[in-house]
């Protein structure tokens, strides 16, 4: 996660457009729940050699994959894929688009993927 942190906070100094306050999901207290519910069409990738398959079907467990398990830290497609779990998890954008960015960041990677 501190990879995450240190992205999300080279973007808000970039000047990152914020949403505007009725536009963000409310995720603290009782609706952290909604977390939980972010979920989207699950895709199969193969991180190493042993052609292990891992199941990635929600916007928590990309974000895991990608600040815990990835092998390329850097790159258009990995930044891309970040910052969009990032707009996911805020509401900004919708599972499905986290689910897309996803999987162009693990092809970029050389991930074998399987949808």
């Amino acid at each position: 996660m501190k990879l995450l942190t240190k992205l999300v906070l080279k973007r808000r100094c970039a000047g990152a457009e914020r949403p505007a306050v009725q536009d963000r999901q409310d995720f603290s207290g009782e609706n952290s729940d909604n977390l939980r519910n972010l979920v989207f069409e699950p895709v199969k990738i193969s991180l190493d050699d042993d052609g292990e398959v891992q199941v990635v079907d929600s916007v928590m467990r990309a974000v895991e994959c990608l600040t815990t398990q990835w092998p390329v830290h850097y790159g258009e497609a990995f930044e891309q894929a970040l910052q969009t779990c990032i707009d996911g998890v805020t509401g900004r954008a919708s599972p499905p688009q986290v689910r897309s960015a996803f999987i162009t960041a693990a092809k970029a990677a050389g991930i074998l993927v399987t949808l």
